[in-house]
């Protein structure tokens, strides 16, 4: 008897221990817990506001964070991280991506299906494959392995302004 009690005590001490050690609260989006800044700025290519819709990635350089953005006009994007606009203050690359092809339901009724696939299928069910649309950067800036444009949040408002060579 007395053995089943000490074996109830070491659960709940292991439990309480478990507890204890995951904190108080939830966890922070994303799993970090430090400083975080709001990230805006302007992409231009040789002087001239980049295309809108062109999408932008910020990629921690340690991993485990991005942060994303889309050009809207005049160049103009602004970060968001986890659904937020706060971004984990750290060392990041940056990559482009070109603008979707797919065009946005301009209805708020919902689509028939069968509609849908048409338009992707095309004509007699066969597949119609779109050839992807030339960037309109250099193809660099497509992977952060090869753009090596880079940027540090730091903890506050950041302007991270960017203009590429053509």
């Amino acid at each position: 008897m007395r053995f089943i009690s000490e074996l109830k005590r070491a659960q709940f001490c292991t439990l309480a221990l478990m507890i204890f050690a995951s904190g108080c609260g939830g966890a922070a989006p994303g799993g970090y817990k430090g400083p975080k800044g709001t990230v805006s700025g302007r992409m231009m290519i040789g002087g001239a506001p980049l295309k809108e819709g062109c999408q932008v990635m910020f990629q921690s350089v340690e991993g485990g964070h991005l942060a994303t953005g889309t050009v809207k006009s005049e160049g103009k994007y602004t970060l968001t991280s986890n659904g937020s606009f706060d971004v984990p203050a750290v060392a990041y690359r940056v990559q482009l991506s070109p603008p979707s092809t797919i065009e946005p339901l301009k209805s708020s009724q919902p689509q028939d299906p069968s509609m849908m696939a048409a338009k992707v299928m095309g004509p007699s069910g066969s597949a119609a494959v779109k050839e992807a649309a030339k960037p309109p950067f250099p193809a660099i800036y497509q992977s952060v392995l090869t753009s090596k444009l880079e940027y540090t949040v730091k903890a506050g408002p950041n302007a991270a302004d960017f203009d590429l060579t053509p």
